[in-house]
C-alpha cells in the first residue's frame, strides 16, 4: 500500500515538474498527428515534444487526457479502441493511488476484452490519402509532423462532408 502511495506521488510530481518545463504535449491542439498515431499503438514516448526525452519516463495520465480530449472534441469518430485504452489507463492510474484491488480487477478484465476484441484500425497512411485526396491535394502535402491532431481530424471530417455532397449529387 505504501509503496503504491509512494509511486503514484513521484507520477504525480513528474507530472507537476514536467507541466512547469513543457516538455510534452497535453493537447490535441499541438499534438501532431504523427504522435497521435504512434500515441494509438501504445508508444506512450511520443507525448515527448523532443526526441532526446524519449527515453526519458513519461507520465501515464497524459495518455488519457490527450484522449479524453480527442473523444469530445470529435464525438462522431469511431473511438471505441481509443476509449478502452483511456479507460483502461485511468483503472492503471486508480489503482496506483489507491492500491484497491477493484481498479486492478477493472484493469485485468478491460485489457482481455482488448486483446481478443478485434479494431479495425485507419493508419497514418491511410488517413492522410483520404484527406488529400478528396481535396485533390498531391499525396504527401500533408505535413504529419506539423499539423496537429485537432486540425488533421477537422479536414477529415470535412473530407467526409465533402465525399457525401459529392455522392448525393451523383
Amino acid at each position: 500500500m505504501i509503496k503504491a502511495v509512494f509511486n503514484a506521488y513521484l507520477e504525480m510530481r513528474l507530472i507537476n515538474k514536467t507541466e512547469k518545463q513543457k516538455k510534452y504535449y497535453k493537447s490535441i491542439e499541438d499534438l501532431p498527428i504523427y504522435n497521435f498515431f504512434k500515441l494509438k499503438k501504445g508508444e506512450y514516448q511520443y507525448l515527448w515534444k523532443s526526441e532526446k526525452d524519449y527515453n526519458k519516463k513519461y507520465p501515464k495520465t497524459l495518455f488519457s487526457q490527450v484522449f479524453f480530449e480527442m473523444y469530445f472534441q470529435f464525438p462522431k469518430l469511431d473511438n471505441t479502441y481509443l476509449r478502452d485504452m483511456s479507460t483502461l489507463e485511468d483503472y492503471r492510474s486508480k489503482y496506483v493511488r489507491t492500491g484497491l484491488s477493484r481498479w486492478k480487477n477493472e484493469f485485468n478484465t478491460l485489457e482481455a476484452k482488448i486483446k481478443k476484441t478485434e479494431y479495425k484500425e485507419t493508419t497514418l497512411d491511410e488517413f492522410t490519402n483520404h484527406i488529400e485526396r478528396t481535396f485533390n491535394n498531391p499525396v504527401g502535402s500533408l505535413d504529419v509532423y506539423r499539423v496537429s491532431t485537432s486540425k488533421a481530424f477537422s479536414n477529415y471530417y470535412l473530407a467526409n462532408e465533402q465525399l457525401k455532397k459529392s455522392h448525393v449529387n451523383n
